[in-house]
């Protein structure tokens, strides 16, 4: 080897280009060309320094018979390439797929989040696994259009760039060049390959988020790259394991999704068992374990290579939903009452007829507050009655005189605050201290009033019993 051929291998063994040698060396990088191509010699002093940055000795950059293919590794295979505009949206093409990973994820949480929202889940946790949906989709989307976008703009850097592949025993090195400017340098083992795909015309292999492309019809007949893709292929697609694998990972996918839509079933069939609702919501807590082992199994399978990352994100937020809903039943263990206490003192007050109930949830809000009301409000009770029943108390109630339909605006002030801008099927609103049903009080002063506010769409009703600062 020339002392310029010398210089150039140690440079490229540094994983350094010609700029970067030479801001070392305080020259230009039209210096360091004209050292590896012969045509001048370094100084005595750029030798010392050569040693220094090299890590070698003077001896070994100037003495020819000094060195060896033992000492210098010279690559087993070398390759340039130049990519034509078609090529290069083979590759954007291949770039854009990767994202397919993510589109199947969104599927199967827009599959569960259908299920969930049909289901009895309480509208705060539908909603907060509505907005986990969107945000992932919009992240996807975001990524989708960056990521085009940066395509787009790489392709006439692509065209313009010349890329150049040293393959050796154990690592390769690539360099890519414009204008006869080395303006990337990787050095990469072949362990550290994240993923090797043959796609017609070319191997695509990532490292490190990089994508890199080979054409197939300039190797050598028994080329380092050829035999890497053979064993990655066995390892990854004629592996039994590996099947079986993807199998298990798609299993724990669904299982994960279909929890959150299992789980309210089961917790629903329960309360029809013991009259029960928030204090079901263990059962939540028993599909933990295949929520947390879609994790697990995700981050141990990508360890052998393998595209998991639907386990993961799955996994992940199908484990936070449901741990979220598995505490209601601690939090609010204890705080309702499941009995018709509410319902038979509407009918004792008001004189009404209320049909038996499928399900009767009421909180006490005076309950350890030292007997002080949560704006004005001491009890809020939900009702909820079967189809059949809930058809003929309607009608019961288009004919009775004592339930309205129209909520004339005077009436609106008399409401919850949380009630008053609502627009009832039917309601009821007695004033208890009055002994008043449907009127606005004479005189100013507090009143205590028990509201109940009937939804045809729901086939439910609700039960407030409150105070009220009637200023006339």
């Amino acid at each position: 080897m020339t002392i310029g051929e010398k210089i150039q291998f140690h440079r490229k063994k540094n994983g350094m280009s010609q700029e970067e040698l030479g801001q070392k060396l305080l020259v230009s990088r039209q210096t360091i060309s004209l050292w590896e191509t012969g045509q001048t010699l370094p100084t005595i002093d750029n030798l010392i320094r050569l040693r220094e940055i090299f890590d070698v000795s003077i001896d070994e950059i100037l003495c020819e018979e000094q060195e060896s293919e033992s000492e210098i590794q010279l690559p087993l295979e070398a390759y340039k390439f130049t990519y034509s505009a078609e090529e290069i949206e083979i590759f954007d093409k291949y770039s854009l797929a990767s994202l397919k990973e993510s589109w199947k994820i969104i599927a199967v949480l827009l599959f569960a989040s259908v299920f969930f929202v049909t289901s009895d889940a309480l509208e705060v946790l539908v909603g907060l696994s509505i907005g986990f949906l969107i945000a992932i989709v919009l992240g996807v989307v975001k990524s989708y259009f960056l990521q085009k976008n940066l395509l787009k703009k790489s392709k006439l850097q692509m065209l313009k760039s010349e890329y150049c592949y040293d393959f050796f025993s154990d690592y390769f090195i690539v360099r890519i060049s414009r204008e006869n400017t080395i303006i990337k340098l990787f050095n990469v083992q072949y362990t550290e390959i994240e993923n090797l795909c043959d796609i017609g015309n070319f191997f695509a292999f990532e490292f490190n988020g990089q994508l890199f492309f080979i054409k197939k019809t300039d190797l050598k007949e028994n080329s380092v790259l050829l035999d890497l893709f053979n064993k990655r292929a066995k390892k990854q697609f004629l592996d039994s394991k590996t099947k079986k694998l993807d199998i298990v990972s798609w299993i724990l996918v669904w299982g994960s999704a279909l929890s959150v839509y299992i789980a309210p079933q089961i917790a629903t069939a329960l309360s029809e068992f013991n009259g029960k609702t928030v204090e079901n919501m263990w059962v939540f807590f028993l599909f933990l374990p295949i929520t947390i082992g879609s994790v697990i199994f995700g981050y141990k399978a990508r360890l052998q290579k393998t595209k998991t990352t639907k386990n993961i994100v799955v996994g992940i937020i199908m484990t936070i939903i449901v741990f979220l809903f598995g505490m209601f039943c601690v939090f609010f263990n204890g705080q309702f009452d499941y009995d018709n206490t509410v319902i038979e003192k509407v009918e004792s007050c008001v004189g009404v007829d209320i049909p038996e109930p499928s399900h009767v949830m009421t909180q006490e809000w005076t309950e350890n507050t030292n007997g002080e009301t949560l704006g004005g409000m001491y009890y809020s009770s939900d009702v909820t009655f079967s189809g059949i029943v809930a058809e003929d108390f309607e009608k019961q109630l288009a004919l009775s005189e004592k339930w309205a339909s129209d909520l004339p605006t005077e009436f609106r002030g008399l409401f919850p605050v949380m009630y008053s801008s609502a627009d009832p099927d039917y309601y009821l609103l007695y004033n208890i201290d009055l002994k008043e049903l449907n009127t606005v009080p004479a005189e100013t002063g507090v009143y205590r009033f028990l509201a109940v506010i009937y939804s045809t769409e729901s086939n439910s009703m609700r039960i407030i019993e409150y105070d009220v600062n009637y200023v006339k």
